[in-house]
């Protein structure tokens, strides 16, 4: 059945990866002055890093303009427990903060890719232990493929859907001026039309958010464009795939936290 799929489900605290912000900017293909040419996601330019437009690319589900990932644990939670490769690889899933994305062993990397297709970007990671020692037997996930999963039926709003709402309204009243004009028409009108079409659904408005079974089935993996939630979903073929080989640090569910499918 299609699933919400979770990386890094029940590992230890101590196994979070943490995003290295300064590795990443580096390994960034696109410039800060190449991105603000179209500021194509509609940043305040004096408000604006490097790293930005990557991060927003994959909670979003849009290609991130990186060659590689970096992670680290030198942030993780206080524990006295040493991170050794051995331990770590004995996961084919990892949790990260900072930059969430599946973090997944190549064996995963393959059959995601023969089931998505260019659905995904695959990413290149590199995990530096506190030891100095770096691991490279893994892979990052930017799912890419965004429809419109959302579904009123099934999702409820939080008390403070309206007053949101109204404020989001106020905003699109005003405009992206700050945005160059070719951008911000499309832009605009991308963000009217969906505001008049399903309202203002997101983490910050909604109790629950439900997303279409049917949607998510035909479309193998997907992350939905109307909520713009970083959750990724995946049809039951796919999900029974990867259920079959039992996989470690994964999990799959009908519902997550505020998420679930209907």
């Amino acid at each position: 059945m299609a699933s919400i799929l979770v990386s890094g489900c029940e590992l230890p605290g101590y196994l979070t990866l943490i995003a290295d912000r300064k590795k990443i900017k580096a390994a960034a293909t696109e410039t800060l002055e190449e991105y603000l040419v179209t500021n194509r996601f509609g940043f305040a330019p004096d408000r604006i890093g490097v790293i930005d437009p990557i991060h927003h690319s994959i909670n979003h589900g849009h290609k991130a303009n990186v060659k590689c990932l970096y992670y680290n644990f030198e942030s993780s939670v206080k524990t006295s427990k040493v991170v050794s490769k051995e331990k770590l690889l004995q996961y084919d899933f990892l949790n990260t903060a900072g930059l969430r994305v599946p973090i997944v062993k190549k064996k995963v990397a393959d059959i995601l890719k023969e089931y998505c297709g260019e659905k995904i970007q695959v990413i290149d990671v590199v995990i530096t232990l506190k030891s100095g020692e770096e691991i490279t037997d893994y892979k990052a996930i930017n799912v890419i493929n965004r429809v419109e999963a959302f579904t009123w039926e099934g999702s409820i709003k939080g008390m403070r859907y309206e007053e949101y709402s109204a404020d989001f309204k106020e905003y699109l009243a005003k405009g992206l001026s700050w945005v160059p004009e070719k951008t911000r028409i499309q832009l605009e009108k991308e963000k009217r039309t969906r505001f008049e079409k399903y309202g203002y659904p997101n983490i910050s408005t909604m109790q629950e958010i439900a997303f279409k079974k049917e949607v998510i089935d035909r479309e193998v993996i997907c992350k939905d464009s109307i909520t713009d939630e970083p959750v990724i979903m995946i049809g039951g073929e796919l999900a029974t795939e990867l259920k079959k080989h039992k996989f470690k640090g994964v999990g799959f569910f009908s519902a997550y936290i505020i998420h679930k499918i209907v």
